[in-house]
């Protein structure tokens, strides 16, 4: 299901084929930007580490609320209460303790991805950059994901306007008075071209590399007043509708019903782009894909159903590269220059690199 699989077996032949892709591939929607993700081994899946090995997510009631939103719930209880002293000055919203709490262990609904081919590079040949400097002889073949993020999100965008109805259902209160407005404003969106270059993308040339790449902590910080007066926002034009819908189904995670008649069963996780709360993260030019809270039928796994590479929502906009040669490359990279470091620029990570000649 993914688009296409490429095999490379020197550095420059990588360099080559993230040329190719890109060029070929942004004949078709304009000049949109490439993530990359690094594997150590290519047959690895791409799924969130909350979701990985989950079984049955379920919901008892017409909230939306599921065991997976639990599940989430006491690891940012726990993450707040034992990390408190780290936290206490940030006042972080929810999709920021996520981003901080995934880069140290936690299991979220985030997948890591970077604006960096050569740091996903790094990625998936880490285990050949040892403490030591000796290179692992291994036989697993690490690859490279390739993903365009501004084109998935706008068929999620597409998919949320065509579906207008059935986001009143989804999201709890869109139907009643207080959030008439969301209706009308997705009534006219569904209908409208000039409601899409005005809310959804901007048609100027050097815009293109920003469109469709949401920050959804921007967005809860922002949209703080909604939940307190929602008329006021939007009629106000303080804020962007489009903007409290993709918060309420992927930063509050609302349940999603994948059976037949629901319009968002194959929904795409979204690709969001987030506040650098570390050097770590921004060594690693880290940005996101948040996946959705997908209820899963009386016989499915939620471990089974998130993989990106098997959603046809997502693998067209996937490219897998496997690395044939990973000890040559990475003894490429290395004369280079590349170091653990670039993607761990902690001090231990620097200390060690300095003694070992890195």
């Amino acid at each position: 299901m993914v688009k296409r699989e490429i095999y490379v077996n020197s550095f420059a032949q990588y360099i080559e084929e993230i040329m190719r892709i890109k060029k070929n591939e942004n004949l078709e929607a304009g000049n949109d930007v490439l993530w990359f993700r690094g594997h150590r081994n290519y047959e690895w899946s791409l799924i969130p580490s909350l979701y990985r090995g989950a079984g049955r997510n379920e919901t008892v009631d017409n909230r939306g609320y599921t065991n997976m939103n639990l599940r989430e719930g006491i690891r940012q209880q726990q993450n707040h209460a034992k990390n408190y002293q780290f936290l206490k000055n940030d006042n972080l919203n929810q999709i920021e303790w996520m981003a901080i709490a995934q880069h140290y262990g936690v299991k979220t609904r985030l997948l890591d991805w970077t604006t960096s081919a050569i740091h996903a590079l790094l990625f998936a040949l880490e285990d050949k950059f040892t403490n030591d400097g000796v290179f692992k002889n291994e036989n697993n073949l690490p690859c490279i994901w390739c993903l365009f993020p501004q084109r998935m999100n706008r068929d999620t965008v597409s998919l949320i306007c065509e579906e207008n109805n059935a986001v009143g259902r989804l999201i709890p209160g869109t139907e009643d008075g207080g959030m008439k407005e969301i209706m009308d404003f997705l009534d006219n969106a569904k209908n409208s071209e000039e409601y899409k270059k005005t809310f959804f993308e901007s048609e100027e040339k050097e815009d293109e590399h920003l469109n469709y790449l949401f920050n959804l902590a921007y967005f809860e910080e922002l949209l703080s007043i909604v939940s307190i007066r929602p008329s006021v926002a939007y009629m106000g034009g303080l804020a962007n509708p489009l903007h409290y819908i993709l918060d309420k189904i992927y930063g509050q995670g609302i349940g999603i019903s994948r059976k037949p008649e629901s319009k968002f069963s194959k929904l795409a996780p979204l690709a969001i782009i987030h506040p650098y709360h570390s050097e770590r993260i921004r060594a690693q030019q880290g940005v996101f894909t948040i996946f959705p809270n997908l209820i899963t039928d009386k016989d499915e796994k939620l471990s089974s159903i998130a993989d990106m590479r098997k959603n046809t929502s997502t693998a067209k906009y996937l490219n897998r590269i496997i690395i044939q040669s990973p000890e040559k490359i990475a003894e490429e990279l290395k004369a280079l220059g590349a170091h653990r470091s670039w993607l761990y620029p902690e001090e231990p990570i620097v200390s060690q690199e300095i003694e070992n000649g890195l």
